[in-house]
């Protein structure tokens, strides 16, 4: 697919095939594989009256995380996921205020997300029929040089497991440019 104008971010690739990507305020997911013509065309993801961005698939396919401002600040919604912009039944707000990176654990367990105040917090999600999410709570206070980022979410990434976090630093001026890696980080953390 050659770059629409208006796409701002390309978020998830997920595990039955599709790209999922923010194309003027909606959610498109692109199949990876052609139909019967041999086309690829995007379809809609998510339809609501908000602008949705950072959109997350759970790695069972279940579940599409993802930040929508259709109460009038950023949250972090969850919906089944169904491709094509069906009018999938049930959508569940998990956040209170949201600065985005919707997250999930490799076992679809868990979601991971910014909170309004720049905490990362995580909901157990339970199996079932219906989704279903504890109260949020909190894994740790984002570095503040992050969280000057409009976006900050968008400097983030989880690995699969929930266990690491990888960040994208602003870098200071005179400074030099390296990247730093720092393990254990889960110690330096005041409780």
């Amino acid at each position: 697919l050659a770059a629409p104008e208006g796409i701002s971010n390309l978020t998830d690739w997920t595990h039955n095939g599709f790209l999922i990507f923010t194309l003027g305020g909606n959610l498109r997911a692109l199949p990876l594989n052609p139909d019967a013509s041999g086309n690829r065309t995007p379809v809609p993801a998510i339809q609501s009256i908000g602008r949705e961005r950072g959109a997350y698939v759970s790695p069972d396919n279940r579940w599409i995380a993802y930040m929508s401002s259709e109460t009038g600040r950023d949250e972090i919604y969850v919906q089944p996921f169904s491709v094509g912009g069906n009018k999938a039944s049930g959508k569940w707000m998990v956040s209170r205020g949201s600065r985005g990176m919707a997250r999930w654990r490799g076992d679809s367990k868990e979601l991971m997300f910014l909170n309004s105040e720049g905490e990362v917090v995580a909901v157990d999600v339970a199996p079932g029929p219906t989704f279903q999410a504890s109260a949020p709570k909190k894994l740790f206070q984002m570095p503040l040089e992050l969280l000057s980022n409009q976006n900050p979410g968008t400097q983030a990434d989880a690995t699969r497991d929930g266990q690491r976090l990888l960040l994208v630093m602003p870098v200071q001026e005179n400074s030099q440019r390296e990247l730093a890696v720092v393990l254990n980080w889960q110690d330096g953390v005041k409780r």
